[in-house]
């Protein structure tokens, strides 16, 4: 686990025996992130997959809504909504201020269509503030391999009606992609893959403060 500079957070024992405590790398292409493997323990990620698979198979109803994290609390998956799971992602990632954990565990099937990347900020209106912290944890994949499609997209640029993208994150199994939300954080998922592909998604935002132009991002 990885945080800012400064004195470092105090976890729990339950919280920090989880985790296999892998380097988390931070990059900057095409925009800043950070990206880790082998996030949690071989035991933990193991109660993670057959809470999915069950979950899945006894709600999964659509291609891409996915089964939202707030219906998920009472098994691990629920790690992802606790307050040290939003700790350590906006430690990472510098923002000093969220709210809850929006997200669901999603499904891409096989031979997913590509589309067009989004930055992941709030629309005008929202009920949100500015500065979203976008997570995905990546599980349940154990057959893909390099050409297989279904990665996560990284651009520098979307010029143009098939832009190509910086950097292709892999949807290798325990591995997690953070990133700050920013008017140039385009991305999206690849498509194209081979077989189904399975993740986490989350979000974190600012709140609104009314009065104040967050309201308005």
């Amino acid at each position: 686990m990885a945080g800012e500079s400064g004195d470092p957070p105090v976890w729990p024992g339950w919280f920090t025996e989880l985790f296999a405590h892998r380097r988390w790398v931070r990059r900057t292409r095409p925009f800043p992130h950070v990206y880790a493997r082998d996030v949690f323990t071989a035991d933990f990620y193991g109660r993670l997959v057959a809470e999915y698979a069950r979950v899945h198979a006894e709600e999964y109803g659509h291609e891409h809504g996915g089964i939202p994290l707030a219906d998920l609390r009472d098994g691990p998956l629920a790690l992802f909504t606790t307050a040290e799971w939003r700790a350590l992602v906006t430690g990472v990632t510098g923002v000093t201020e969220a709210g809850d954990i929006e997200g669901s565990v999603r499904e891409h099937p096989a031979g997913a269509r590509w589309e067009r990347p989004s930055h992941g900020l709030p629309s005008a209106g929202a009920e949100f503030g500015s500065g979203t912290v976008r997570a995905m944890f990546y599980l349940n994949n154990p057959d893909w391999r390099p050409g297989g499609g279904g990665e996560t997209a990284l651009y520098a640029d979307i010029a143009g009606d098939a832009p190509e993208p910086a950097v292709l994150v892999p949807p290798l199994d325990n591995s997690i992609l953070v990133f700050e939300c920013a008017p140039r954080t385009w991305h999206t998922v690849a498509g194209g893959n081979a077989a189904a592909h399975h993740h986490v998604r989350m979000s974190l935002h600012r709140p609104p403060r009314r009065g104040n132009r967050l309201d308005r991002a």
